[in-house]
């Protein structure tokens, strides 16, 4: 080969090598010019991505993980969850904890082990369809267990240690508020009797007590009743056992108090006035607060369930709004002050009031039951003028909280959590809830009525009720009997 052919290819080779480079540079030029959502640019994008693979640092913002922490389960299982994490991706209408014994088996060296654990469970309803599902706070996904489809709830509220629910919607006039309550019961199953020596059965009936146990892929029914129409504003007794709700009259308003399902009921209650908003607290203490607006003077009554005695509490507050603490030692309240609001808390021992440091409505807040004067609150980042709570109320404002723990007494105040820096979400909490161990803080996002939960403090492992122990006789009885679990029993 002569020495002018050689030259000519390496300076064709050289002019190649220098093309590509020179169109890499442009095309990761074009890409820090175009910019990448702040994402920090790839140098080996553009051109060399077709031998590296293309990097793709876009992102959507709401789809961040929330960190995760290590917690033990009610099992004892050490188990990772993000520490706030999104329940349901549709909107809901309701939501409860509820506590359930679980057992569950092992077999070790032919002796089966069994263990009766209080397990947390959370069920909730979804509002497009009524359907119900089920999860655990340490489980990341939810199981339908009710597909009974009753549609466009807009409220829902669990009773009965969450056996039962009442749903609210309206009816196909688009007018008339109706209240169903069911029962969620395991479906019959046909039970035969021992064979004959000829070898057919003697006798098939359905049976009221169920064969099957609960397990994950149980679908519950629905059996319940209609409760009269119309019923604008319903309470449920902190046990979960009986409901208070008003109904209209050409002379005001009636308020009876019953079992959830409207039976052993007995009319406690009449007024002139037709629009309250109720609320139980203690045992056999009711709450009625004057509807709320921004511009009206608001009053606070209460209402002995047994003597059936009203009593004012105090009144004349612009926008009042409230919520009083189990022990009815407190009642946390805001008033509008013109063109925004305050939170305040109220003693009804010595009847007087003091401000609370930190500015949010009662209806974004919930009491400690274990902690005396302790409540949990969705604080907005931000308030901007307008007249509350209308505006909240009416959607035309919306906040983006921070979680706080206030001690009304003390004054002393905690963070708690930050959603958006968690989730880079914009959360608007309402209809908080706290577990039975407040170890976690359920509430509803107000943009979007999704369900969230927040990890409030590592659970501590309940212990077992009972524990059992038998030897496996023969492998078909081991595998009977270690099949997915257990009877579920709802504590009470």
């Amino acid at each position: 080969m002569s020495r002018k052919i050689l030259y000519t290819i390496i300076a064709c080779v050289c002019i190649l090598l220098l093309v590509i480079l020179v169109i890499g540079y442009l095309s990761l030029g074009s890409n820090k010019l175009a910019g990448n959502g702040g994402a920090q640019s790839n140098p080996f994008g553009g051109f060399f991505s077709i031998f590296r693979g293309t990097n793709n640092n876009s992102g959507t913002a709401g789809t961040t993980t929330s960190p995760t922490v290590n917690i033990q389960a009610d099992n004892g299982e050490s188990v990772t969850i993000p520490r706030l994490r999104q329940v349901s991706n549709t909107p809901t209408a309701g939501a409860t904890f509820m506590s359930r014994v679980v057992a569950t088996s092992t077999l070790t060296k032919g002796v089966l082990k069994t263990i009766l654990v209080p397990t947390t469970f959370i069920r909730y309803v979804e509002r497009a369809t009524g359907h119900i599902f089920e999860t655990k706070p340490e489980v990341l996904s939810s199981i339908e267990i009710s597909n009974t489809t009753i549609p466009k709830i807009y409220d829902a509220s669990f009773v009965k240690g969450g056996t039962a629910i009442l749903y609210r919607y309206l009816d196909t006039d688009e007018n008339t508020i109706e209240t169903y309550y069911a029962n969620l019961v395991l479906p019959k199953v046909a039970t035969t009797s021992p064979s004959t020596s000829s070898g057919q059965a003697t006798s098939t009936k359905a049976t009221s007590t169920p064969a099957v146990i609960a397990t994950s892929t149980t679908t519950y029914q629905l059996v319940g009743s209609i409760l009269p129409p119309n019923l604008f504003s319903l309470a449920i007794s902190p046990a979960k056992d009986r409901i208070f709700y008003l109904q209209n009259t050409a002379l005001g308003s009636t308020g009876v108090i019953a079992l959830p399902d409207n039976t052993s009921k007995k009319q406690i209650f009449t007024n002139p006035l037709k629009e309250w908003l109720v609320n139980w607290s203690g045992t056999n203490t009711i709450f009625l607060t004057t509807k709320p607006s921004g511009g009206v003077a608001g009053y606070l009554f209460s209402l002995n369930v047994n003597a059936g005695t009203f009593t004012k509490i105090f009144g004349n507050v612009a926008g009042l709004t409230v919520l009083p603490s189990p022990d009815l030692t407190s009642i946390l309240y805001s008033a509008n002050n013109g063109s925004n609001f305050s939170l305040n808390v109220y003693t009804p021992a010595n009847g007087l009031s003091s401000g609370v440091s930190l500015k949010t409505l009662p209806e974004k807040c919930i009491w400690s039951e274990k902690m005396t004067a302790v409540v949990y609150c969705a604080v907005p980042l931000a308030v901007p003028s307008g007249s509350y709570p209308d505006v909240w109320y009416q959607g035309a404002v919306s906040f983006t909280d921070n979680i706080w723990k206030i001690n009304v007494r003390t004054g002393d105040r905690t963070l708690v959590a930050q959603p958006n820096q968690l989730t880079r979400v914009s959360m608007d909490a309402t209809n908080l809830t706290l577990d039975p161990n407040e170890n976690y803080l359920m509430f509803t996002n107000k943009k979007d009525l999704t369900l969230w939960n927040l990890l409030i403090t590592p659970p501590v492992p309940p212990a077992p009720l009972t524990s059992t122990s038998t030897t496996a006789t023969s492998t078909a009885t081991t595998t009977a009997t270690t099949s997915t679990s257990v009877r579920s029993t709802i504590l009470r």
